[in-house]
This record gives structure tokens, sequence and C-alpha cells, in this order.
């Protein structure tokens, strides 16, 4: 059964839920990214512990766990891992994952790191765009967008994690991994 892959529209605001076809706008790619995983609302934002960071380029982001998988330790010990972490040569994965409508997807290629799924979609308020992965091997990522920027996220814990950030080009096109 084909998938049909909707966008939000760039004419509408994302909180009347509007969306329009990719059918046009998305390359040839043998990429099994866009397959649809499962489909769950996103979590509330006042779940999660929110920790500041800055991109690759110094641009402010933020990236986040469950409040309520892990203990205050757990988390100063992730904020201070996160901030350490430095991009490495180990194995990476080119990807298509463009802003979609937040249903979780298949991740193409970066299943060879350990990502098991993903969803990237549109968000009101200060930060543009949130990205949520779910992991099954600890690695520090670094998620490239079209603009040439990455964003690490380390994910000292196995489970879901959650990075917010802004970008004029917000499609991201690799996985790295790195070293900490």
């Amino acid at each position: 059964m084909a998938t049909k892959i909707l966008s939000p529209s760039a004419d509408v605001p994302t909180s009347q839920n509007a969306f329009i076809p990719l059918s046009d706008q998305l390359p040839p790619s043998e990429d099994q990214s866009l397959e649809v995983v499962t489909e769950t609302p996103a979590v509330d934002d006042e779940s999660i512990e929110w920790i500041k960071a800055t991109s690759n380029n110094g641009v402010p982001i933020e990236y986040g766990i469950l409040k309520a998988q892990y203990s205050p330790q757990d988390i100063s010990a992730f904020a201070a891992r996160n901030a350490n972490a430095r991009h490495g040569g180990r194995p990476s994965a080119n990807v298509y994952w463009p802003v979609l409508d937040g249903i979780w997807r298949n991740p193409g290629g970066a299943s060879a790191l350990g990502i098991s799924r993903y969803r990237l979609f549109r968000t009101s308020g200060i930060w543009r765009y949130r990205l949520e992965i779910t992991n099954t091997r600890g690695w520090n990522f670094h998620f490239h967008d079209q603009s040439g920027d990455y964003y690490n996220l380390d994910t000292f814990f196995n489970g879901t994690h959650y990075l917010r950030y802004n970008s004029n080009q917000p499609t991201i096109l690799a996985v790295t991994t790195g070293s900490t």
C-alpha cells in the first residue's frame, strides 16, 4: 500500500494543520526514509527537559529528553556530555528527511547507525522545526541540514531524543556520528 506524503503549506499557518502533497518536490531516491512507521502525537514540550546549546555554526538550538524517563542527575550528565561532544570520522549516512507532518518515518540509511525512526516537523513559537529520533545504539549524532550547518545530539541513553532548531533550509541530508 502506497503512503501519501504530505507537507505543511508555506502559505498556511501550521496551527490550521493544512498540508499540501510533496510528490513533485521530492528528489528521486531509493531511500525509504519517507515510509510511515507509526502515527503517534508529538510529545508536549512541557514533558521534555530542554537544554540550550548551539549548532556547529553557532546558531542557538535546544535538545531534550523526556523528564519522566530520567532523574535530574541523568539529565545533568546528559547535558555535560553533549556540551563536550566533537565531530569525528565515524560512520555516517546520507538521508533525505524533509519537513513533513509529524508522523514517525523509517530513517533509511540512518538505521545502520542505530536510529530506528524519525520525524521532522514545523512548530509554532520561537523554534521553527523539531526533529525527534529514537535510537537503539548510543552515539553522538550530527544532523546536517541543507544550509550546511549541523546539530549535535548525544544519545547518552537509548530511546527517543528531541532537537529544536531554526534554519532557512531545514531538510536533513546526512547523519554522521562523532566521539564524546
